[in-house]
């Protein structure tokens, strides 16, 4: 296993942080909220959503596994 365990998460995180950044850089404005058609999401809607969902499960995690193991079977639990 590897010593500098929450080094590397940390490394890949800004990594990925670096090509969002680098991509939304070659984008226009009008680019972002641009939609094919009105059955799509536009990437400005993807992005919202992307990051509401990502701030929800690591900002509230303990309270959604809460939520989860109490409605879960024990058959979900014990991985049977």
């Amino acid at each position: 296993m590897d010593v500098n365990y929450l080094g590397n998460i940390i490394a890949q995180f800004a990594y990925y942080k670096l090509l969002g950044v680098q991509t939304f850089e070659q984008l226009k404005q009008e680019d972002l909220i641009w939609q094919y058609n009105a059955e799509n999401n536009s990437i400005a809607i993807i992005v919202q959503h992307v990051s509401g969902n990502m701030s929800s499960r690591w900002t509230h995690f303990l309270e959604m596994k809460k939520a989860l193991l109490k409605y879960a079977t024990p058959l979900i639990l014990f991985n049977i």
